[in-house]
């Protein structure tokens, strides 16, 4: 599955709080977004609907900054690795499934995929060669077709990941870009 929307955001602001979603220390990580994103006695899904329905103000964004600063210190202090958590938990994934040789994840990742390519050959298919045919669509089912084709597309690169790695560095270098461009915008 893809990272949610709200996620992508929180990581390109505090991205060691974000990372620690999905982990044993989520409740420590929306501590750290309580007082920040004004929740109280927040849950992930407070946190989740703070982030995806306020606009953050400037001083919000220094305030998250400083949380995750805060957030990381305190997992040096706790000596936690959150990139090494993560990596274990995909090593502890694929060695159960080497240990039981359970096909079912392979055969899911094929469907997913194929699924993905099957529908979007069709879709192009009828675009190009009975365009008329595809103006008769109602609206209503292209939603439902984009809504098959947007999960099956979020599930076949997460069984891509699965099966040949994903790149922490790459969200890593993001980040990096991106707090890059932000610094040379505010110089101008």
């Amino acid at each position: 599955m893809s990272t949610p929307a709200w996620l992508q955001t929180l990581a390109k602001l505090a991205p060691g709080i974000a990372s620690a979603f999905g982990t044993p220390l989520a409740g420590m990580a929306v501590s750290a977004l309580e007082s920040v994103l004004g929740v109280g006695n927040g849950t992930p899904e407070q946190v989740q609907a703070a982030i995806e329905n306020a606009t953050l103000t400037g001083d919000q964004v220094v305030q998250l900054k400083k949380a995750d600063q805060d957030f990381a210190a305190r997992m040096k202090q706790m000596d936690i690795d959150l990139s090494k958590l993560q990596i274990e938990d995909v090593e502890s994934a694929r060695a159960r499934e080497v240990a039981v040789k359970d096909r079912t994840p392979a055969l899911l990742a094929f469907a997913m995929i194929g699924g993905f390519f099957a529908i979007s050959t069709l879709i192009l298919v009828g675009l190009i060669f009975a365009p008329e045919k595809v103006s008769l669509i109602p609206a209503p089912a292209w939603a439902l077709v984009g809504g098959i084709l947007t999960y099956l597309f979020d599930e076949a690169g997460a069984a891509t990941s699965y099966y040949f790695g994903s790149s922490i560095g790459s969200a890593e270098k993001n980040s990096t870009i991106a707090d890059a461009v932000g610094q040379l915008q505010a110089k101008k």
